[in-house]
């Protein structure tokens, strides 16, 4: 029987539409035969392949809301010419706190020089991150929003740190449950390690690999059995 392993596995794909300008001849780009030509990278079981490395480092130092010194502007306000000028501020000031977090010779921080710093050429593309509403602000809590944070926070008094999202309690149920219901889960525990996804980084990673492996070999076998 396959044995299912409950993993957290955040995946952020990246797509991109691109759509022509009005009034613009589409011979100008690819043409219809090598556009169509093209055929995405696909796995062994026929899925569409989008492994490879997502960041975005790109954006490090790009404000979550608007900045005080942008008050008053628009996200449409800014061009290139706009958004070159707010680079080049940005990295100015990203490369002025890296002298800073590194120390000097005599004083040393531990964190490094700063030509370790991956931030410091952050090529920013947008002014702010909140585009909605216009305003660049996240809105405050609805009344009813503000009530069951209450709730919440006055259900947490008593009962410890270790009431929250962290603690693999609910994790342990599920597979409970799984496993009253016939199904084959397992439960991996590793004792006294707390938060082990950050305290035992490497056990995490082999866990979730091998995991990941034994789903994908598991899908692939499927994958066969149907097309025979």
């Amino acid at each position: 029987m396959r044995t299912v392993i409950y993993v957290v596995v955040a995946l952020v794909v990246l797509v991109g539409w691109w759509t022509p300008a009005v009034g613009q001849s589409l011979a100008s780009g690819p043409s219809a035969a090598a556009r169509s030509e093209f055929s995405p990278p696909r796995t062994p079981w026929g899925d569409p392949d989008i492994q490879g490395t997502y960041t975005n480092a790109d954006e490090n130092g790009t404000p979550m809301e608007q900045p005080a010194e942008l008050a008053g502007k628009r996200l449409e306000d800014f061009g290139e010419k706009e958004m070159a000028a707010l680079r080049i501020d940005r990295q100015t000031r990203a490369k002025a706190g890296a002298a800073r977090i590194g120390g000097t010779q005599e004083e040393d921080t531990g964190a490094g020089p700063s030509h370790w710093y991956e931030h410091l050429a952050a090529e920013n593309a947008q002014p702010w991150l909140v585009f909605d509403p216009p305003s660049g602000k996240i809105p405050a809590l609805s009344a009813a929003a503000r009530q069951r944070q209450a709730a919440r926070q006055a259900g947490r008094k008593g009962r410890g740190p270790a009431d929250s999202w962290t603690d693999p309690a609910a994790s342990r149920r599920k597979v409970d449950e799984l496993q009253k219901s016939g199904k084959s889960a397992e439960w991996i525990g590793i004792d006294g390690a707390g938060h082990f996804m950050l305290r035992r980084a490497a056990t995490w990673h082999r866990l979730v690999a091998d995991a990941i492996a034994g789903m994908s070999r598991g899908v692939a076998a499927t994958k066969m059995g149907e097309r025979r």
